[in-house]
């Protein structure tokens, strides 16, 4: 990683973090001290506000400048908006240039890609496989990623996901059971029960900072084995392994319910999407949604669609390195691997 890239990670982490961001206590002594980083930090996070927490924003992160549809080698702190207006129609524009301190200087990029949300292969498959849809029963519909273990050595096999598809944005109770195809394809209990949820990620609804780093859940299934494969449908192969290599430019690749088999190109590896989730305080009405900050997610180009969601994200190689969990009109985020399989203390089952 360039120092220059380094840079830009401490601006991000200011921005969304404030003094609670993880700067290196060498880069502080070196450029500005303890008290005044403090007190600068906490400033820049509530400047950011106003523009940070506008509706229109839909994520930050780093990436390339992109000026008159040229991709630039300067890096920039990306804001990804719904649509770019006019700063004359803005409240609070995002300014071109920030000062970040710790960092110096930081030049933007606002960046349009429509709203992000959630996004939740129709059929019944028998044998279940990845790839497939499937889901809680008050969820419409989400996608089988892979099959995996708990790192303990116990002999269970368990189907990952998202946990707003398995457990209902983590709404649901650890037993409840999942259906196979899912609710919106036509499954229904007791004939399409083929596992029950083990365990999900709860969210942080925090109303700062952006402390989630997974949609994740995993289910234990209670099918055979031989009625559950290993295989991606459609590739007719498994993930080769786990890589936690990921750079900008990179091609990646998914099978998932609505689109099937297809690939995409990383753009942004530190993306900060808020993204609204079903409220726990009003679980009736499917309307009500509250917003739940991530970081450290990966930010693509547009690969998936609604019910996509959960799909087992692969490099070129087929080594899992994500978890697909939302996505824009033009962009597609998953969680990093590694970030889930710890999350959830479980590995591939291989």
């Amino acid at each position: 990683m360039s120092q220059s890239e380094k840079l830009l990670r401490y601006a991000l982490d200011v921005v969304t973090e404030g003094p609670r961001a993880a700067v290196p206590r060498a880069q502080i002594m070196r450029t500005i001290g303890p008290e005044e980083f403090a007190a600068e930090s906490l400033q820049t996070r509530d400047e950011v506000r106003p523009w940070l927490d506008s509706e229109s924003v839909q994520a930050i992160g780093l990436g390339e400048k992109i000026t008159e549809g040229r991709k630039l080698e300067t890096l920039a702190l990306r804001v990804y908006v719904e649509r770019k207006l006019p700063e004359a129609a803005l409240a609070a524009p995002v300014p071109k240039v920030m000062h970040i301190p710790a960092v110096g200087d930081v030049v933007t990029d606002v960046v349009e890609i429509g709203r992000i949300e959630p996004e939740t292969y129709t059929s019944r498959a028998r044998p279940i496989m990845p790839g497939c849809g499937l889901g809680h029963l008050r969820v419409n519909v989400g996608t089988f990623g892979c099959v995996v273990r708990k790192r303990d050595g116990g002999p269970e096999r368990y189907v990952l996901s998202n946990s707003h598809v398995l457990a209902w944005s983590g709404l649901a109770t650890v037993g409840d059971v999942i259906i196979q195809p899912g609710a919106y394809d036509g499954g229904a209990q007791p004939d399409d029960i083929v596992a029950q949820l083990s365990d999900f990620v709860p969210f942080d609804y925090a109303e700062t900072g952006a402390p989630n780093v997974v949609d994740a859940a995993i289910a234990r299934i209670l099918l055979s084995e031989a009625d559950t494969r290993r295989e991606l449908r459609i590739l007719e192969v498994a993930p080769q392994g786990v890589s936690t290599r990921l750079r900008r430019g990179m091609k990646v690749h998914k099978v998932g319910r609505t689109t099937d088999h297809t690939w995409g190109e990383i753009l942004d590896l530190d993306a900060r999407p808020v993204i609204s989730y079903q409220n726990p305080a009003n679980p009736d009405d499917r309307y009500d949604k509250v917003p739940v900050r991530f970081r450290d997610q990966v930010l693509c180009t547009r690969y998936t669609a609604g019910g996509d969601s959960g799909s087992i994200v692969l490099s070129e190689y087929d080594n899992a390195v994500g978890l697909h969990f939302a996505g824009s009109p033009s962009s597609s985020l998953f969680n990093k691997i590694e970030n889930v399989f710890d999350a959830l203390d479980i590995e591939l089952d291989l």
